[in-house]
């Protein structure tokens, strides 16, 4: 089953109807369509970033929000290492005995951060 993502704004008002409305988590969970252990998950990221209260969310952004509940693993920044698509073509082209799967494999060989399978064939 594919997880639905929870808007920032939907988190945020779980906070407020815990901690500023004191609802409990059953109630909370009703109103706002999500599942008991999905708003634990919140409150739990939320005592992890420092903000276990509702004056400490209020006034924050949605963005800057998802930025402390969400801390990414790999900082938005930074690309991965883009492969020489022309020599890439060329080597599909000339030999064809070489494929995506053997040129991918290469490439990660050179940079093990770098893209799937999926996404280097795309490109």
């Amino acid at each position: 089953m594919a997880r639905r993502r929870v808007s920032m704004r939907k988190i945020k008002q779980v906070f407020r109807l815990l901690w500023l409305c004191g609802l409990s988590r059953r109630e909370t969970a009703k109103a706002v369509q999500i599942g008991r252990a999905t708003i634990g998950e919140y409150v739990r990221r939320a005592e992890q970033a420092g903000l276990a209260e509702w004056k400490a969310v209020q006034d924050l952004d949605e963005g800057d929000l998802e930025r402390q509940l969400f801390p990414s693993a790999r900082p938005a920044t930074v690309p991965y290492p883009v492969p020489d698509w022309k020599q890439i073509h060329q080597e599909l082209v000339q030999d064809k005995h070489v494929t995506r799967s053997l040129l991918w494999e290469e490439y990660r060989q050179d940079f093990p951060d770098g893209y799937s399978y999926s996404r280097f064939c795309e490109l």
